[in-house]
């Protein structure tokens, strides 16, 4: 995987510590802790989460930023050649002997050679 704009990735320092850093309040909105109501509810004890959602969802937002991509390589080879299609016949007829070169042999055999022959290119004319 790749990132298209991994610029983006050097802000996860400064979210880090926008998260960790603790905002300073110069005075309490109440005059005694007696009179807060959430000092030991689950509102009070839980408040952390809200901030971490917070930082999570800004690391979210910059690798979105930073565009991952997987990346897939095609390699295409150009070359130049001829296609051939060869038909053969399978039938009993093919194994009919003929002579060929002095010699009795099937058609099926003197195809097989000379397609051999022609595949190797001997540079002999095919008979």
């Amino acid at each position: 995987m790749t990132l298209a704009t991994p610029i983006w990735l050097w802000l996860l320092p400064v979210v880090i510590f926008w998260f960790i850093r603790r905002p300073r309040q110069a005075s309490l909105g109440v005059p005694s802790l007696l009179l807060w109501p959430h000092k030991m509810d689950t509102r009070g004890r839980w408040l952390w989460v809200v901030r971490a959602l917070q930082a999570l969802a800004m690391a979210a937002l910059l690798l979105a930023l930073a565009r991952p991509q997987l990346t897939r390589s095609e390699a295409v080879e150009n070359r130049e050649g001829i296609a051939i299609e060869l038909l053969v016949d399978v039938s009993s007829s093919m194994d009919m002997k003929m002579d060929v070169d002095a010699q009795r042999r099937s058609r099926m055999e003197v195809a097989k050679e000379l397609v051999g022959k022609f595949i190797l290119g001997d540079g002999l004319e095919l008979k």
